[in-house]
């Protein structure tokens, strides 16, 4: 996965957790007569909210981090869906390291040193290379 296809399906899944909490919050209020097209939104609410986000994650009630917990869990779904084969692989090669970007070495990126340090500066100067 590239990084803006990575971009794009966190992005997708931040809208939809934005859109699961505007319909929870839209569904809490009620039509306001006076005004066609608004809703009131009971106090209660409104200080429960404004105590949330006013609180630091730690200081949440389990509850709250656990709802939190549950939202995070649909990005580490995308994050986890990238396979191995994205990822930047350091391995012993022979008696060098080898910093590898891609499936194999002659369709993938690589740089070579004597400790995996040396091998992922010289991945980044192949890649500098190439812009």
């Amino acid at each position: 996965m590239t990084d803006q296809n990575l971009r794009e399906s966190i992005a997708a899944v931040q809208h939809d957790i934005w859109a699961h909490r505007m319909r929870y919050q839209l569904s809490q209020g009620y039509p306001d007569a006076r005004y066609p097209g608004c809703l009131i939104v009971p106090a209660e609410k409104v200080e429960r909210w404004t105590r949330q986000m006013n609180t630091p994650y730690s200081a949440l009630t389990e509850g709250e981090k656990e709802s939190g917990r549950e939202q995070s869990d649909k990005v580490l779904a995308v994050i986890k869906d990238i396979t191995p084969a994205d990822a930047t692989k350091i391995y012993k090669d022979g008696d060098r390291w080898c910093a590898l970007d891609g499936i194999n070495l002659q369709e993938g990126t690589a740089g070579f040193g004597d400790t995996p340090m040396e091998a992922l500066r010289s991945l980044m100067e192949n890649y500098e290379s190439l812009a």
